[in-house]
């Protein structure tokens, strides 16, 4: 395992996502959730084209048996404004949602006949993300270990533009600030799936499954079905588990993860989608999107 990538470290220094807005981070200084992106506009819904069919089963398959599923989302419905909470489950502050939109996708790989698309218009600048919201209330009581499944589809132009990749979604606690991004070593086209550990003392945080294999690489315009498991460690100690799948192939796994640190609980209490275009700060070059399909997050 090796500290800090090019993806996390860069996009740790330039942007720190917030965590939760009860506390503020002595070793680095997080925007709040609020933070927006100036000069964006709402886009309207959009018809999506058709993509390559999925190859893997159009199911979580590897979703561990006694976790407990908490969300189960098919994004069919927009997050709403705070202090409302969406059909399925997920709000943003006011002015963050600026970009999603939904999209008519007849063959969508689970719940057609639409997804949710967040835009990433031409110009917004590197090391932000266009679209923020969140799931709400707080999860239930757990014990820190999770499972999330969903289907992704980058537009077949994606471009990271020079940066080293885009992060996707958050895990919040009340320490910690861990992600699931997508790596690009090759800082354009790739999009390979990986998990970012980010922790207050910069030193200490890794990343875990950052292979750069076909099977791994969600870019070039398909559906993908992603999952990953962090099962949590014993505070302090390097013995929690991970695994990733893309497609159903298992593409990264780690049995040496610190996830929670001496003192921490282990419990998640929400999922936070924050898109940041970054790990550096190139604009996005061209108008381009990325489509979510059904999300299934369930917990231990």
């Amino acid at each position: 395992m090796k500290y800090l990538s090019k993806l996390s470290r860069r996009m740790a220094s330039m942007l720190c996502i917030p965590m939760l807005l009860s506390w503020a981070l002595a070793a680095c200084s997080f925007p709040a959730p609020e933070a927006l992106v100036d000069g964006l506009e709402p886009q309207p819904p959009v018809v999506g084209p058709a993509g390559p069919p999925v190859a893997a089963t159009r199911t979580c398959d590897n979703q561990p048996a006694d976790y407990v599923t908490v969300l189960n989302v098919p994004w069919n419905a927009l997050p709403v404004v705070k202090p409302g909470v969406s059909s399925e489950g997920f709000w943003f502050a006011p002015g963050q949602a600026n970009t999603l939109s939904l999209v008519d996708v007849p063959d969508a790989p689970l719940s057609p006949a639409k997804a949710l698309r967040i835009g990433f218009p031409r110009g917004t600048p590197g090391g932000g993300a266009p679209s923020r919201w969140g799931s709400a209330p707080e999860f239930p009581a757990n014990h820190g270990s999770v499972y999330v499944c969903i289907w992704v589809r980058m537009s077949p132009d994606y471009s990271n533009n020079g940066n080293v990749g885009t992060k996707l979604f958050f895990m919040r606690d009340p320490w910690n600030n861990h992600f699931v991004s997508f790596d690009s070593p090759d800082r354009d086209r790739d999009a390979f799936v990986m998990t970012g550990l980010q922790f207050r003392d910069a030193s200490l945080s890794t990343n875990v499954g950052q292979v750069s294999t076909p099977s791994n690489n969600v870019a070039g315009g398909a559906w993908h079905k992603v999952e990953v498991v962090w099962q949590a460690n014993t505070p302090g100690q390097r013995n929690g588990h991970y695994r990733q799948w893309v497609d159903g192939a298992l593409t990264g796994q780690s049995d040496a993860v610190m996830w929670f640190l001496s003192g921490q609980v282990p419990h998640w209490t929400s999922i936070w989608f924050d898109p940041t275009f970054g790990g550096g700060l190139n604009p996005v070059p061209h108008d381009q999107w990325i489509d979510l399909d059904h999300l299934v997050v369930a917990l231990r």
